[in-house]
């Protein structure tokens, strides 16, 4: 199987790539969803960046206008913010990066 990078990311530490290739692992990743891959990142793609060690990851669903945030921990994945439609989120990794959600889907 070959994992195909994020929407956007910061790069952090150096890791080998499931296909044998060397890569950074990204510490911050966002994806923006579509119908045809939305079961991709939200599912293998997420497991993916929990297991290699993404420190956060936000998911980016244009349909249901929705922003979702996580924090990789010990446990895995946490939820650490959601706006759907309306609301503000704020990565933990980068205090300074917000997001208004309506203004995000207004573009």
């Amino acid at each position: 199987m070959s994992i195909s990078g994020p929407s956007f990311r910061a790069n952090g530490e150096p890791w080998d790539h499931p296909d044998g290739w060397r890569s950074r692992r990204p510490d911050f990743a966002i994806e923006i969803l579509s119908p045809s891959n939305a079961y991709y990142d939200l599912r293998l793609k997420k497991a993916v960046y929990e297991r290699i060690g993404v420190r956060e990851y936000w998911i980016v669903d244009p349909m249901e206008r929705s922003i979702d945030c996580y924090e990789n921990s010990a446990n895995g994945f946490t939820a650490i913010a959601a706006g759907k439609r309306t609301g503000r989120v704020c990565s933990v990794l980068i205090p300074e990066f917000c997001a208004e959600v309506e203004e995000v889907f207004s573009l």
